[in-house]
C-alpha cells in the first residue's frame, strides 16, 4: 500500500517493543515478516527504500520464542546514551533563571542523575514549578522530597520501571540482585561480552557500562536502591 506511493525512503518506527514478551501469543512471526521484508530486497528494488526501527528496553534475543530464528542479524544495534553535561546547559535556558544561577543548577542536575534522560527531565521540571529554589542546597532537598522520601520507590514513575525490572521474576533473580549488590558495593565488575547477566541487569537501566567495567547509573539510584534495600530483598527471597 504505502511503497508504491513514496518515492522516497521509509522507515517504520515500533515503539515499546518490550511489550510483546508479555502477549499470549508468540510475535516470532511478527519479526520474520521484517526479515521477509528485507530478503525481498534482493528480487524487489522497492524494498531497498524500506526500514524498521525497532525501539525497546530488551535484549533482541529476549524477544523471541524459538532459539532458532535469527531475524536482527541484518540490523544494527544503536544504544542511545545518557545526556552529556554540555548537552544539558541548553535546558538551563528554559529555567527561568539568571544565566549564573541556571548554569549552577543545572551542573547539580547533572551531579545527581549523570545526564539520564527522564530523571534530569523530571528534576527540570521541579525547578520550573518551583522558582524560589535559587540555590545548589535547596535543589537537594527538592530532589529529596520527591526522590528520596518513603514511597518514591512505589511513585515515581521511572523508579517504578526500574524496580519491577530489578525484581522481574526469573530463575536468576536472587543472582541479578547479588550481581547488582557487587556493583552498588563499588566492587570492580569486569565487562565479558558473552555475560548475559551482566547484560540483563544493563537492561534494567540501574547500572551502565564505561570503560569496561559495570557502575551504578547515576547517583540518584545509588540512594533509591542501595545496599540497605538490597539487602532486606535478598533476605525475603
Amino acid at each position: 500500500v504505502i511503497l508504491p506511493r513514496h518515492n522516497s525512503p521509509l522507515v517504520l518506527f515500533v515503539d515499546e517493543i518490550d511489550a510483546v514478551r508479555s502477549l499470549p501469543f508468540s510475535s516470532d512471526e511478527f519479526f520474520s515478516a521484517i526479515r521477509e521484508t528485507m530478503n525481498r530486497r534482493a528480487e524487489d528494488p522497492e524494498f531497498e527504500k524500506l526500514t524498521f526501527c525497532i525501539l525497546g528496553v530488551a535484549a533482541p534475543s529476549s524477544l523471541l520464542r524459538d532459539s532458532r530464528l535469527t531475524p536482527f542479524d541484518l540490523g544494527a544495534r544503536v544504544l542511545l546514551g545518557d545526556f552529556r553535561e554540555v548537552e544539558m546547559r541548553h535546558l538551563g535556558l528554559g529555567l527561568s533563571r539568571e544565566k549564573r544561577i541556571a548554569e549552577e543548577l543545572i551542573s547539580r542536575v547533572y551531579y545527581w542523575t549523570s545526564g539520564h534522560p527522564y530523571l534530569t527531565q523530571r528534576l527540570c521540571k521541579l525547578l520550573l514549578e518551583n522558582p524560589e529554589i535559587n540555590s545548589t542546597a535547596a535543589l537537594d532537598e527538592l530532589g529529596a522530597r520527591h526522590f528520596f522520601k518513603a514511597g518514591s520507590r512505589e511513585e515515581d514513575d521511572n523508579l517504578v520501571f526500574v524496580r519491577q525490572s530489578l525484581l522481574a521474576s526469573t530463575k536468576r533473580l536472587r543472582d541479578r540482585l547479588e550481581l547488582y549488590r557487587c556493583v552498588r558495593s563499588g566492587e570492580e565488575v569486569l565487562v565479558k561480552s558473552d555475560d548475559q547477566l551482566l547484560h540483563e541487569l544493563e537492561m534494567t537501566g540501574v547500572i551502565r557500562l564505561a570503560d569496561g567495567r559495570a557502575v551504578v547509573r547515576n547517583r540518584i539510584y545509588e540512594r533509591v536502591f542501595g545496599l540497605e534495600w538490597t539487602d532486606r530483598i535478598l533476605c525475603d527471597l
